[in-house]
């Protein structure tokens, strides 16, 4: 994967961005998100904008079921939520 991903070493939690936007999210990422979970048991996200100062942010997160997440908002930013399994 790593042809694919860049890891983001600034991020709170485990984050890597698409090298190349025109990527599509396949069954090899949702893979390497759930190796890469049982690895470190922590929240991991693959990021679908390019950078953490665009105005959108689109992401695929792996969270732990278990945790309770506030409800939260973005005052200058948007973010999508896709919910794969």
């Amino acid at each position: 994967m790593k042809n694919y991903l860049k890891e983001d070493k600034k991020a709170k939690s485990k984050s890597f961005f698409l090298k190349k936007q025109n990527t599509v999210f396949n069954s090899k990422f949702m893979s390497f998100l759930e190796h890469n979970y049982l690895k470190y048991k922590k929240d991991i996200r693959i990021c679908l904008h390019k950078g953490s100062s665009d105005k959108h942010h689109d992401m695929i997160i792996l969270q732990q079921k278990k945790n309770f997440y506030l409800p939260h908002k973005h005052l200058r930013k948007g973010e999508t939520y896709h919910i794969i399994k």
